[in-house]
């Protein structure tokens, strides 16, 4: 009999839109009708939320999804932090990461798991052209100059850094757990670090936003705050945290 694997889900939650805890268990109940022969299991973090997350709403999702686990702190301290806060703990053969509203098709998160099934330590989200026509003008503009830097600066082949979509098994969710980058750049920092350690194979996987998403604007003070994360990575090769990221040849 084949072995059945555990796959979890680490899916943080900041300020969530009303209707948040039905779309996340309706997504979570279709991915494991697709995937019938994987225990999935789903950690949602709640990162600091003053609003979205009421008793009702927690109360609604816990009788949908019995299976879930919940963790939380009082103060905003952004994705990167969740992820990892969710993560440190989280029992698992396979882990993906994802947003709240799930913004992507499940076909295509089962493609993510087959890629590690497959070998793959890493499997990273590469954004579809499609994935532009919904996003508002700016954030294009945006999307595209940091992939330019990326190109140049961080030396990776991977561009499309920042899709909110990715997988790995442990050996990658210990790598993860080295990222020191708490807020949007967290994304850039891992895949970074994985393309530079020569003994994972990180694989690209295509992804399509399911119909009815909506993508946010991105702020000037986010785009500030970030850039100094940017700019940061660019002149140390070392980690925050005092942990030393991988380099190639090293």
């Amino acid at each position: 009999m084949p072995q059945r694997h555990t796959l979890h889900f680490i899916v943080p939650c900041y300020n969530p839109d009303e209707g948040w805890e039905k779309i996340l268990a309706d997504k979570f109940h279709e991915l494991e009708t697709a995937m019938p022969d994987v225990n999935a299991r789903i950690t949602l973090v709640n990162d600091g939320s003053v609003s979205g997350t009421t008793d009702e709403s927690i109360h609604c999702l816990k009788n949908s999804v019995p299976s879930l686990r919940i963790l939380g702190y009082p103060e905003n301290k952004g994705k990167g932090f969740a992820l990892r806060y969710g993560l440190n703990d989280a029992e698992g053969d396979y882990f993906i990461y994802t947003d709240i509203d799930f913004p992507y098709t499940i076909p295509i998160m089962v493609e993510i798991y087959n890629g590690l099934l497959n070998g793959a330590d890493v499997v990273v989200g590469i954004r579809e052209s499609e994935y532009y026509d919904k996003l508002p003008k700016k954030r294009v503009v945006i999307t595209k100059i940091v992939k330019q830097l990326i190109k140049y600066f961080l030396k990776t082949t991977i561009t499309d850094t920042q899709c909110g979509l990715k997988g790995f098994n442990r050996k990658g969710k210990d790598l993860f757990l080295k990222t020191s980058i708490n807020r949007f750049l967290f994304d850039m920092q891992f895949v970074k670090m994985a393309s530079a350690d020569k003994s994972l194979i990180v694989k690209p996987q295509f992804v399509y936003s399911r119909r009815g998403i909506r993508f946010s604007h991105m702020t000037i003070r986010v785009l500030v705050g970030e850039s100094f994360d940017f700019i940061w990575m660019i002149l140390k090769r070392g980690n925050r945290a005092g942990v030393k990221e991988p380099i190639a040849g090293d």
